[in-house]
Parts: C-alpha cells; sequence; structure tokens
C-alpha cells in the first residue's frame, strides 16, 4: 500500500496520483474492513484464529532465534532446527514458571522477578 503512490506517479499526474491512491487506501484499508468486521467480526475472527496462532508459535520462535545470533554477534545460520528452538524456549519457560512459584511470586514485577535469578534491587545514591 505504501509505494501504491510512487508506482502511480509514474503513469498518471501528482493530483491524480493523490487522489487514487488516497481513494484506494481509504476503501480498501479503512471502510471495507472496518464494514466486514462490524458485521462479520466473530466469524473473521474464528476463521483467521488458527492462521494467527500459528503465524505466533512460529514466527515468535523465529525471531527469538534471530535476536540471540544478533545480541551475540554470531553469523545467522542458513537452517534453524524449529523443534530444538521451540524446546529450549519451553524449557526456559518452565524453569521461570518453577522459579516464581518456588519464591511465591504471584505477579511480573521487576523487583520481585530479579530476585529470582540473584539480582537485588538497586540503592539510589542521591
Amino acid at each position: 500500500m505504501e509505494s501504491l503512490p510512487i508506482f502511480l506517479d509514474k503513469l498518471v499526474p501528482s493530483w491524480a496520483t493523490i487522489l487514487v491512491s488516497v481513494t484506494l487506501i481509504l476503501m480498501f484499508g479503512e471502510i471495507i474492513p472496518q464494514a466486514i468486521c462490524t458485521c462479520y467480526g466473530l466469524t473473521v475472527g474464528a476463521t483467521v484464529a488458527p492462521l494467527v496462532q500459528l503465524l505466533l508459535s512460529d514466527c515468535g520462535a523465529f525471531v527469538c532465534t534471530l535476536a540471540e545470533y544478533v545480541i551475540h554477534g554470531r553469523d545467522i545460520p542458513k537452517y534453524i532446527d524449529i523443534g530444538y528452538v521451540r524446546m529450549r524456549y519451553g524449557a526456559f519457560s518452565w524453569d521461570y514458571g518453577k522459579r516464581k512459584l518456588e519464591a511465591g511470586i504471584k505477579d511480573n514485577t521487576t523487583e520481585k522477578v530479579g530476585r529470582l535469578f540473584g539480582k537485588e534491587k538497586r540503592k539510589r545514591m542521591h
């Protein structure tokens, strides 16, 4: 959608580019989706929910893995074993939850969660 004005600028005059791109973006990006979701919002949401769950689970694992490689300055591999990544982050989540239960922490405030990993609250120096 963002490249539509650039593409249209080569085909039609500038005033027509603005008029056509704004109209198309408004119609197909705002008005029609809102009309569909107003009438059939639950149906659309229920239909698309499995796709969203799939994208969240797989994309999240890949993003976490790539962020880890970038943070540690390693080369990004051509192949990432998604099963291993899921198992690894599942183990991290399980360990985190276990530590929270053992410490009796029910919320995720920085002060309380920091104690799980041996981090003490810093005292402010004025």
